[in-house]
């Protein structure tokens, strides 16, 4: 009786092993790939107007995947995910982040700085109202942009169609920047060419082509209505001959 029950203890620990290790390694294989690739998103592009309003951003970053806990670097010397900075120029900020396992990713976002003081003390606000520039008292800002004004200057006026010597391919950063729901794109060429100006969002796919078609070398302009697309960053990419450039901007509804 004992050597039956013996027998039995043994193959019933056999039976169990040769079980449980197919299993394991089956649950091992299953661990999908996207929960060990460490990302960081640091943040949507800003715009304070100094001299209205608040002119404090909050940064924050989002990681996903790898092995939590997280640690945040960033470009300032704070070590939290989120920051509050109040810069007085247009600044870039950077931010590290790395997992238990010391993988560390990067990205950045920029705090954009427009000043629209005006009047004899800096007490009255820049706004662009129908293509003009006026100097308004801060009361009376609200009223103007329910109307469709913008904070700050009107588009630099230096922009003239007519020069057209000594012309370089460039891509203009679109303005306004924020914007809700237009906003306008300058570009120039340098030499005739064939002209792509195309519209992506977050995730690299087309929403829209602006521009297609030859034009000769000079200097242009095209607005996007985004009145039918969600919130977001979104970037558009000039194509002129050898010529190419990309920049983003940030839709706010």
């Amino acid at each position: 009786m004992k050597k039956i029950l013996t027998l039995l203890f043994v193959l019933t620990f056999v039976y169990v092993n040769i079980n449980a290790q197919p299993d394991q390694k089956i649950k091992n294989e299953n661990i999908p790939v996207d929960n060990l690739l460490l990302k960081v998103f640091g943040g949507n592009d800003t715009t304070l107007y100094y001299g209205y309003g608040n002119n404090v951003a909050v940064l924050k970053a989002l990681p996903s995947g790898g092995m939590q806990p997280y640690t945040y670097l960033w470009s300032t010397g704070a070590i939290t995910q989120t920051i509050n900075v109040s810069p007085l120029s247009t600044t870039h900020y950077t931010v590290t982040v790395t997992d238990l396992q010391k993988n560390s990713v990067q990205d950045y976002v920029t705090v954009n700085v427009v000043n629209v003081q005006c009047g004899n003390n800096n007490e009255k606000v820049l706004v662009c109202h129908n293509g003009h520039t006026i100097c308004i008292a801060p009361s009376a800002v609200p009223a103007h942009l329910a109307q469709g004004a913008y904070l700050g200057p009107c588009a630099k006026s230096e922009w003239n169609p007519e020069n057209q010597n000594n012309l370089k391919s460039e891509l203009i950063q679109n303005y306004p920047n924020p914007f809700n729901p237009v906003t306008n794109i300058k570009y120039q060429i340098g030499e005739n060419s064939f002209v792509t100006l195309k519209i992506f969002d977050v995730l690299g796919r087309e929403v829209a082509m602006l521009v297609n078609e030859n034009l000769k070398a000079g200097q242009y302009q095209v607005d996007w209505n985004a009145g039918d697309y969600t919130s977001g960053i979104y970037f558009y990419r000039l194509t002129a001959g050898n010529y190419s450039e990309m920049r983003r901007m940030i839709l706010i509804k």
